[in-house]
């Protein structure tokens, strides 16, 4: 309860003011109730299950043929139907929910898991995308050289984490994978997508026809990227742009955004950006704990004076330890650290900038890393002015906790058993 009062309200706690019915569907973390909510979820898996289906997301094992044999770990179809997919059951159960509220207002926040790892999409998904003709993964020319940029990559490269491709696939495997199953994954992705991209379409349609499509905002977008095999990883553990980049569309239905529909907008745009828009759109009161700015500027094809001119973002490598309980960061790293606590705080943050320092993808040379240098941290040091940095003392202390339980376990299972009274040996 102490704690509550502190904590900023999303757009479910946050009252939309026009009397909508709200609801949420499908995978949503409620992270600051520290709870997952998983009731459509089960709801998927019983549906299955009265299909003759597994409730588990895994691979057919039958026999594909000759194009198997070309293909990599993630090209065999899900077990079940494309009709019984977890992207088909939530959007037959959210028509079904707007069916009955046709003249009402209503709020719906709709969460498809795809595209996730694993990897698995139903036919014909699984084999609309042919390996040959996708990207290639952006990486160096091998896992030592790309993890010679910083020690945190060196460890996590080499202990990846995560969901894995598939449900019979440990992530700590991942470089074991050859290219065919890279470029497998990344076409299944690409397949995975396709079909989340036609049950939104069945989704708008069934608006047009409920004559609701030009009344209704829409927003796309998701919660983080994906590797992909860029950078010799899979899943979302990266600081690279790739895990953080992520796709945001919004359809204003008002006729002000009528002559700048289509518009592609460069400018940075935030996540905390959605919740403004939200209620700037229902011309409800904006709370000043929201650090987004509303985007319907943009909708209307004006871009507002005084946007932000880069984005910021935190990945901090401190809190991962090794198998031994150690920092990844090696013991030069720590001490460097450790010295840092005892200088003034503009000092302490120099030395974190300079302790990791790269672009995006880490591959700049010397001289532009150089030219590039002065300007970002100065950046990064007014954010870090706007914002405070508490974070990083909080992350401190529970990287240290985390390191001391580790060793503690460690010592437990080296002491021997106690015997029990009245139990045989």
């Amino acid at each position: 309860p102490g704690r509550a009062a502190k904590t900023r309200p999303s757009v479910g706690q946050h009252p939309l003011g026009g009397g909508q019915d709200a609801a949420l569907v499908g995978h949503v973390l409620l992270l600051e109730a520290g709870q997952r909510h998983d009731g459509v979820v089960a709801g998927d898996a019983r549906h299955r299950r009265e299909q003759g289906h597994q409730p588990v997301l895994g691979q057919t094992s039958r026999d594909l043929g000759a194009e198997a044999g070309r293909r990599g770990l993630t090209f065999a179809p899900a077990q079940y139907t494309v009709e019984d997919s977890y992207a088909a059951f939530l959007t037959n159960e959210l028509i079904k929910y707007l069916s009955v509220r046709v003249d009402k207002p209503w709020f719906v926040h709709l969460s498809y898991l795809a595209p996730h790892p694993p990897f698995v999409a139903p036919e014909p998904y699984h084999a609309m995308y042919d390996p040959a003709d996708v990207p290639k993964p952006v990486r160096a020319a091998t896992a030592e050289e790309e993890s010679q940029q910083h020690p945190y990559l060196d460890h996590f490269i080499h202990n990846q984490r995560g969901w894995g491709i598939r449900y019979d696939h440990d992530s700590k495997n991942n470089l074991k994978l050859d290219d065919r199953d890279v470029l497998q994954a990344r076409a299944t992705y690409y397949g995975m997508m396709s079909e989340v991209d036609f049950h939104i379409g069945r989704l708008l349609a069934f608006l047009d026809e409920t004559d609701a499509y030009d009344n209704t905002l829409v927003l796309f977008t998701t919660d983080h990227g994906e590797q992909l095999g860029d950078h010799w990883q899979f899943a979302k553990y990266a600081y690279f742009d790739q895990s953080f980049h992520i796709p945001l569309i919004v359809r204003d239905p008002r006729a002000a955004a009528q002559h700048a529909r289509g518009r592609h907008v460069n400018a940075f745009t935030e996540s905390v950006d959605v919740m403004p828009t939200i209620l700037d759109c229902l011309q409800v009161p904006i709370p000043s704990q929201c650090d987004g700015e509303p985007l319907a500027p943009f909708c209307r094809g004006e871009t507002p004076a005084d946007w932000r001119a880069e984005a910021h973002w935190e990945f901090d490598f401190r809190r991962f330890v090794d198998t031994n309980g150690d920092s990844v960061i090696d013991k030069s790293e720590r001490e460097a650290t450790g010295k840092a606590r005892k200088d003034r705080r503009g000092e302490r943050r120099r030395r974190i900038l300079e302790r990791f320092d790269t672009n995006n993808d880490g591959y700049l040379d010397e001289q532009e890393r150089a030219a590039a240098r002065e300007s970002r941290h100065a950046k990064i040091l007014k954010h870090f002015d706007a914002n405070g940095d508490g974070v990083l003392d909080t992350l401190e202390k529970k990287t240290a906790r985390k390191v001391r339980r580790h060793r503690n376990r460690g010592h437990r299972q080296d002491r021997q058993p106690r015997a029990v009274p009245g139990s045989e040996a």
